[in-house]
């Protein structure tokens, strides 16, 4: 919609404003739109248009059909407002709330202090002061833009307020946008008074805590000769340090001062996601020549790459029990095409073949030769296995290792730049998009390939793809250029390589959905859950916890239910969670008691213990847990939030799904 500046109290202007629907009030029964907007007026002479000369008017106009503008009114002039404000009051937001109708207006002072007004009406028409919205200490000059946001039973206050560029969260940026969280138990009708020390910025974070650790981590892809190896090299110095450093979501988010080791794909990154005073380099290594990786590594990759997609895109439509008819490329091995082709493969054996072999497979040529030559290798003391110290590359062996790993030392960096690569595939979507689409999509989440996001009502896909499309054009540009001999030379082995480096759009947009924290989501697609969660199985025939979702969003709701289920410190039951837990003894262990069985009967036994595996709880996002808990303190520091932490049971008895909590009287409360 446009609106004209065509009256005396708009006449170089019209500044933003908010909408209300009124049911029922036009001339033939059906909804009445309302538009309040400012109407921006210099007057004429030398003035400072800030403390006298501006006229700034609160404007109604009404609408029967969204199109036809009827005529304007002009609800507030400058004479309405404290005598204390400037001529810079504007952007009315206007909701309705117990029969009663409120805007909130932001406002600079005359003496450079933002503040919110806040008015009421009865009618929509007849408006009158019922409060000031102010904070505890400063908050720049002037609060543009404010807005009320109501969620899960917490208001809101969304601003962008100017003059911030002293405080230490602003990165010297004078205007900013983001939010203060209202008081618990008070609304933004009551003029409250907020805590500028929680104005929040929308960011993201990207350097791993992991790092910043001096002891290497057991990860996904490798065991304790990974992680003694990663532990000798940072050893030596090479480890990331913080000063006054802080951490949550797993990321470092802030920090006094910081040592990092980085190549030059996530200096780049970092120069986009972080800001800082000064930059020192201490200490740089170059390469004096460049070579590609062996044919042999790079048709490995090919083919493995091939087949990996292949099983992608067959999961996308693939049914146990139904025949498949699509086309199945040649590098899923026979045996298993012809059980796809029949339907008799189980949907979930093709995913795990899909998601540890298939995957494992392509992720092995990350660090293929180089890596293992500078990794531990294992030795085996009576019956256990376990990493030989003597083979742990220090300092003093460093040389007999270099000496093997020379003539492969083209590969060892090979991960890193598919890793690095990733990540500044990330961070460029996230700037594309912004710059094309702007606050019609927001970025929810990501993994090292992928993005969660929330779009706007009016945004396709193809309109995601728009915005890509630079970035997807240079990166085919690259891959083509790199693969130009290996596909004249090999062209029966060589991949096209299709959907490497570019994204796409996975089915269709969920219209409810969460992100908790790193692969933690759960989302609704109208009848439905789906969620993703480490330690949360769904077997098949079972009942499992999107079973439970649905259940309980039968009787509350689904956007009342995802928050209980990833929370900090929710235990899942093993009824609903299905995990196990293991018992693993040392090989030299021996059981060696009497035993007496079920009918009484004792006997003597001596045997070596066993590995057991038992029904196990899961707890989620155990907030006791360094790493959750710092995050836990973020948020609430930071944002102002009120994390709930205490014990949650999430169960099903078989007959009926239940979440029972600790009420304020410590009493345990079903919900």
């Amino acid at each position: 919609m446009v609106i004209a500046q065509d009256s005396a109290d708009d006449a170089n202007g019209a500044y933003s404003g908010g909408a209300v629907v009124v049911p029922g009030a036009a001339s033939d029964g059906c909804d009445l739109l309302r538009l309040y907007y400012t109407g921006n007026v210099k007057e004429p002479g030398e003035h400072d248009f800030v403390y006298e000369g501006r006229g700034a008017n609160e404007i109604l106009v009404e609408s029967e059909d969204g199109m036809t503008m009827g005529p304007k009114r002009t609800l507030l002039r400058n004479a309405d407002y404290p005598e204390w404000c400037s001529c810079h009051v504007r952007d009315p937001k206007i909701w309705v709330e117990e029969g009663a109708y409120h805007m909130l207006l932001g406002a600079r002072t005359m003496d450079d202090c933002g503040k919110m007004l806040v008015y009421r009406s009865d009618d929509g028409l007849a408006w009158s002061l019922e409060g000031v919205v102010e904070s505890k200490e400063p908050l720049g000059y002037m609060r543009e833009c404010p807005d009320r946001i109501a969620l899960d039973g917490h208001e809101y206050v969304s601003l962008c307020p100017q003059g911030v560029g002293d405080k230490p969260w602003s990165d010297g940026i004078g205007d900013l946008c983001g939010y203060i969280p209202v008081p618990e138990g008070k609304r933004v009708a009551d003029s409250p008074v907020l805590d500028a020390g929680a104005f929040a910025r929308w960011d993201i974070a990207l350097l791993s805590e992991a790092k910043f650790k001096a002891r290497g981590q057991l990860g996904d892809w490798g065991g304790e000769a990974d992680r003694d190896g990663v532990t000798a090299v940072r050893s030596a110095g090479y480890v990331d340090t913080a000063y006054n450093g802080r951490f949550a979501f797993g990321k470092l988010v802030s920090a006094d001062s910081a040592i990092v080791n980085v190549s030059e794909l996530e200096l780049w990154c970092m120069s986009r996601v972080y800001s800082w005073d000064a930059m020192e380099v201490i200490l740089g290594e170059g390469t004096m020549s460049f070579a590609k990786p062996p044919d042999y590594v790079t048709l490995l990759s090919n083919l493995f790459y091939a087949r990996k997609n292949a099983c992608k895109q067959i999961l996308k439509t693939y049914e146990t029990g139904t025949p498949y008819a699509p086309d199945i490329p040649e590098t899923i091995p026979e045996g298993i095409s012809a059980r796809i082709r029949s339907g008799e493969m189980e949907r979930a054996d093709l995913e795990a073949y899909y998601n540890s072999t298939v995957k494992g497979m392509f992720n092995s040529i990350y660090g293929m030769e180089a890596q293992d030559v500078f990794k531990p290798g294992y030795k085996v003391e009576d019956g256990e296995i376990s990493v030989d110290r003597s083979t742990v590359v220090s300092r003093e062996t460093y040389g007999e290792h270099y000496e093997d790993a020379k003539g492969k030392l083209v590969l060892y960096p090979y991960g890193l730049r598919i890793v690095g690569g990733s990540r500044m595939a990330i961070v460029a979507a996230i700037e594309l998009m912004h710059r094309e689409l702007g606050e019609r999509v927001r970025v929810l989440g990501g993994d090292t390939d992928s993005l969660k996001i929330s779009c706007d009502a009016d945004v396709t896909a193809g309109d995601l793809m728009d915005a890509l499309a630079p970035f997807h054009d240079a990166v085919t540009a690259s891959i083509d250029a790199c693969m130009g001999r290996i596909r004249a030379n090999f062209p029966g082995y060589a991949s096209t390589l299709a959907g490497v480096g570019t994204f796409e759009v996975e089915g269709e947009a969920y219209p409810l959905h969460m992100d908790a924290w790193n692969k933690a989501r759960v989302s609704w697609d109208g009848e439905h859950a789906h969620i993703t969660c480490a330690g949360l199985s769904r077997p098949t025939g079972m009942y499992h916890i999107e079973n439970w979702i649905d259940d309980m969003s039968a009787r509350h709701g689904f956007a009342e239910v995802a928050p209980r289920v990833l929370g900090w410190g929710v235990r899942v039951s093993h009824a609903v969670c299905h995990a196990l837990g293991h018992y693993r003894p040392a090989s030299a262990d021996v059981l060696d008691i009497d035993v007496t069985d079920y009918l009484g009967e004792t006997a003597h036994v001596r045997a070596h213990e066993s590995i057991a595996l038992y029904p196990s709880d899961r707890v989620l996002g155990d907030s006791e847990k360094g790493g959750n808990a710092r995050t836990v303190a973020y948020m609430r520091e930071r944002y102002g939030r009120e994390v709930d932490t205490t014990e949650r049971v999430i169960d099903c008895d078989g007959r009926r799904a239940s979440y029972t909590y600790i009420d304020d009287e410590g009493n345990e409360a079903e919900w």
